[in-house]
C-alpha cells in the first residue's frame, strides 16, 4: 500500500541526489561519498525517516505496515484453524532492507 513521502523524506532525497552528483563528479567533494552507501541511506529513509534521525511529520511505511498487521491480527485473533487449540493466524512479515557490509580483518561489520 502506497505511503506518501513526508517533507523530511523529500529533503533527505534531495540531499542524497546532491551528494550522489558529487560522488560521481570530478569537482570538489568528488569521491567523499560511496553511491551504494547513499542508496542505503535513501532506502532506510524510505522505510522510516527516523532511521536517519529525522522527525517524521506524517506516517511512515513502518507505521502503516504495523497498523495493517494489527488489523489482520484482530480479524483472526479468535479463528481456530484445524485441530489446533490455539486460536489466531500466523503472520510472517519481512522488511526487505539491504545493509552495506564492510569486510576487514576477516570480519563483517554493518555500516
Amino acid at each position: 500500500m502506497p505511503v506518501p513521502p513526508t517533507s523530511e523524506l523529500v529533503e533527505i532525497g534531495a540531499d542524497i541526489a546532491s551528494r550522489a552528483e558529487c560522488a560521481t563528479g570530478t569537482g570538489a567533494g568528488a569521491g567523499k561519498d560511496n553511491i551504494l552507501a547513499l542508496v542505503n541511506v535513501l532506502r532506510s529513509a524510505a522505510l522510516d525517516v527516523r532511521l536517519q534521525n529525522a522527525r517524521p511529520s506524517g506516517p511512515q511505511k513502518v507505521d502503516v505496515a504495523a497498523d495493517k498487521i494489527t488489523e489482520i491480527w484482530r480479524e483472526h485473533a479468535a479463528t481456530i484453524y484445524g485441530d489446533s487449540p490455539t486460536p489466531g493466524a500466523l503472520q510472517v512479515v519481512f522488511a526487505d532492507r539491504w545493509a552495506a557490509m564492510e569486510i576487514s580483518d576477516s570480519r563483517a561489520s554493518l555500516n
